[in-house]
């Protein structure tokens, strides 16, 4: 192999790590962006779930359904999201799995991808945590409210109770209406 042909060998690998670099780079921005749209998706559902807590607290049902209507997009959004960041680790040449995007990220040149990525984990965390005290909130007060139904219909003093497939219970009496509207 000539000089030249030696130096031409040395430019393209050059350029190829370059454009390689350059790729890293590009990937790296773009999953920097999504994490940021991540994050402000998810902040702005943790503020829902916040209001919607409210809403439950007021019994404020259309507030619920107002609530209901804000929530939705966003979850449709997290979940568009959610695709782009699989397609950036197909194009990577990685299975998309949680624990494959993280091995990228702690591979990354960024050095803000790490901490960027805590914090979204933490945010989604604290989403789902405010979300499992809201559907207790939810079960509590359904069962407060089934408890006044049987009183109101004169079934306050049970003689059994069972339980349906899904776990709620059913109870029954021989005992009638304790007051007629």
């Amino acid at each position: 192999m000539s000089s030249q042909q030696s130096a031409q060998a040395v430019l393209q690998n050059t350029n190829s790590h370059i454009n390689n670099v350059n790729d890293q780079q590009s990937i790296e921005r773009e999953t920097e962006q999504l994490i940021r749209q991540e994050l402000a998706c998810i902040d702005q559902l943790n503020q829902l779930i916040e209001q919607e807590s409210q809403a439950i607290s007021r019994a404020d049902t259309d507030c619920l359904h107002q609530i209901l209507q804000q929530k939705q997009p966003l979850i449709i959004h997290l979940q568009q999201l959610d695709k782009q960041r699989q397609e950036i680790m197909t194009c990577q040449g990685v299975a998309p799995s949680a624990e494959n995007f993280e091995q990228l990220i702690d591979n990354a040149t960024n050095s803000r991808l790490p901490s960027m990525w805590l914090e979204l984990k933490a945010a989604l965390k604290q989403c789902k945590r405010n979300n499992e005290v809201n559907g207790k909130m939810i079960f509590m007060k359904k069962n407060n409210i089934e408890r006044l139904l049987r009183v109101l219909l004169g079934n306050w003093q049970t003689q059994g109770q069972t339980y349906n497939p899904a776990g709620t219970a059913n109870s029954y009496s021989k005992s009638g209406l304790c007051a007629v509207a």
